[in-house]
């Protein structure tokens, strides 16, 4: 399982390397990862030195992801790690309203290693009283 708190902080240290690297490299270098909506990157080029107001807005880029509140960053809060299995697979508790339901088992997540997208994961749950829902 993946310790948040470091690798937040480990998120944390490279957003600041890479922004003294693009700050302070002569001839200031070029990045491949132009922001877009729809929470997708395109490999499109831009100067890091064009003009202070471009340096201000990827500076406030790299903060907003560096200080961001997890759910705004996409975690849903309504989902938790409950335990493992025997079997050693990871188990998550779901809240819907007032109902709580636990993963049983999954039956597709190829979706959820993808940087596009959402990261859908299909499950097979049980409700509080171990019936499986369909």
């Amino acid at each position: 399982m993946m310790d948040l708190a470091n690798s937040s902080a480990t998120w944390s240290k490279f957003l600041h390397w890479i922004l003294v690297d693009a700050l302070l490299s002569e001839p200031p270098r070029y990045s491949s990862l132009a922001p877009q909506s729809r929470n997708t990157t395109e490999d499109e080029a831009f100067r890091f030195h064009k003009g202070r107001q471009d340096i201000r807005q990827l500076v406030v880029v790299f903060l907003s992801l560096a200080f961001s509140a997890m759910n705004q960053t996409g975690w849903d809060p309504t989902i938790k790690l409950s335990h493992l299995d025997k079997s050693g697979q990871q188990q998550y508790e779901i809240k819907i309203n007032d109902n709580s339901y636990t993963t049983v088992d999954v039956l597709s997540d190829s979706a959820a290693d993808s940087p596009l997208g959402r990261a859908t994961r299909v499950s097979k749950v049980k409700d509080s009283s171990d019936n499986i829902c369909r």
